[in-house]
């Protein structure tokens, strides 16, 4: 129920004054920030979508692409959230975890009006440090956000290289 607990979460904020966070992105940013984000794993899915490339990181370089890529799914997030109109309706599917209970997959309909819908799936595992569910990937639509970004940011890197993805990051958020 952590997905859903935290959806509707949000929903409701936005819900009691949509003006204030149409008006001011940076409310929007704020609620992601401190209602999503902590339940997500950034440097794991950072990681995930460096994958062989991120040996050819440095500590600091890896630090900034961690905190570059949150503010840039973050922004994402924020986009998503403000276009949830009141007239949509949420439908959760039953969590579906592996044989060890380690992960599992959590799978949201959202229907929109005239019978469409968007199907999301919320890719988590069991952090056993702490006991707690972290997210760390996402799927829209069958568009498996975190494989996106992975071919994205690697042929960046592959052809330009890493100061370059920083540099791209970095006027993204401009």
């Amino acid at each position: 129920h952590l997905i859903e607990d935290i959806i509707y979460d949000v929903i409701q904020t936005i819900r009691r004054d949509r003006a204030r966070y149409e008006d001011d992105k940076e409310e929007v940013y704020r609620l992601v920030k401190e209602v999503i984000m902590p339940h997500v794993n950034v440097a794991k899915m950072s990681t995930l979508i460096l994958g062989r490339n991120k040996h050819q990181f440095t500590e600091e370089q890896f630090t900034e692409f961690v905190y570059l890529f949150e503010t840039v799914t973050i922004h994402s997030y924020a986009m998503y959230i403000l276009e949830y109109k009141d007239s949509y309706s949420l439908y959760f599917r039953s969590t579906r975890f592996n044989n060890t209970r380690t992960a599992a997959t959590v799978h949201m309909i959202l229907k929109l009006e005239q019978n469409r819908k968007v199907n999301t799936h919320f890719a988590l595992y069991y952090n056993k440090n702490n006991a707690t569910w972290k997210i760390f990937n996402l799927a829209f639509e069958g568009i498996n956000y975190g494989l996106v970004y992975k071919h994205s940011y690697n042929d960046i890197i592959k052809n330009h290289g890493i100061d370059v993805l920083l540099n791209r990051l970095r006027k993204k958020l401009k």
